[in-house]
């Protein structure tokens, strides 16, 4: 399974969900594209979970910034939130049905988002790196293989 032309897809999945959401002007893209060892379904679900959490952890008029890069044999993935972030503790304790300050803020959704990431990275040998500091944004990166 490949998912063909990745960075014109994740452009499409931003785009489509940006106009969805009425914050076309929130998102800046710079892609560079290749073709990833895994199917588009997968690609897809993790994008689109990456994207939603950026928007929804993030203010309104608020930049998020979406990057690719290949990297040697490595697709790159990166996106940037300047939202309320997670602490250190937060990030090593992200699983399923995990949410935090959920009293605090109206949260939808069961916390399941980063935890299917993770699984997907995770299945297709890729790596993911998140750092963030509360109240000052997160930094998402998801190193895919690239298929010839």
């Amino acid at each position: 399974m490949t998912t063909v032309s990745a960075g014109n897809l994740l452009k499409d999945i931003v785009n489509d969900y940006a106009f969805a959401m009425n914050r076309e002007h929130d998102f800046i893209c710079e892609i560079e594209d290749a073709n990833l060892c895994m199917s588009s379904e997968f690609f897809d679900k993790m994008i689109v979970e990456l994207i939603d959490n950026a928007a929804k952890y993030s203010e309104p008029n608020t930049k998020i910034y979406v990057r690719t890069k290949v990297n040697g044999n490595m697709f790159d993935i990166t996106i940037c939130d300047k939202g309320r972030g997670f602490s250190k503790e937060q990030i090593e304790m992200i699983d399923a049905y995990v949410q935090f300050e959920r009293k605090s803020f109206e949260q939808q959704g069961a916390g399941l988002g980063l935890a299917i990431v993770s699984k997907i990275v995770h299945m297709h040998k890729g790596r993911l790196s998140i750092k963030s500091n509360e109240n000052c944004g997160t930094l998402i990166t998801i190193s895919l293989l690239i298929c010839e």
